[in-house]
């Protein structure tokens, strides 16, 4: 979750600026906005979870879905939604920080 907490900061990003007006511009903005809404989504309902865990509160019903995919090992289709399939939860976790670090690695160029 510590990870994923580090959202992009679209105005400081030199890549960004340095692809001003271009086709791969918008390309990158729609990736990163498309990445960043869903880090924020994840990291809500991660939280959310985690503050479950810790003060033994009761699950909203909303969560539920969510829960039971994560105790499953799957991916929520909450997520999915906002994102791509993965057969398997920690597979999908790992290709959403590898191009989230892809994107910024491109951005810092």
């Amino acid at each position: 979750l510590d990870k994923l907490r580090h959202p992009f900061d679209l105005g400081s990003l030199e890549g960004l600026k340095r692809l001003a007006h271009t086709p791969l511009s918008h390309f990158l903005r729609r990736e990163v906005d498309q990445l960043q809404g869903l880090i924020e989504a994840v990291t809500e309902e991660c939280s959310r979870m985690e503050a479950l865990l810790t003060d033994d509160l009761m699950l909203p019903e909303e969560s539920q879905p969510v829960f039971e995919s994560l105790a499953m090992g799957r991916v929520p289709r909450k997520w999915v939604m906002a994102s791509w399939a993965g057969a398997h939860l920690g597979v999908w976790v790992e290709n959403v920080l590898l191009r989230a670090n892809q994107l910024s690695a491109w951005m810092l160029k």
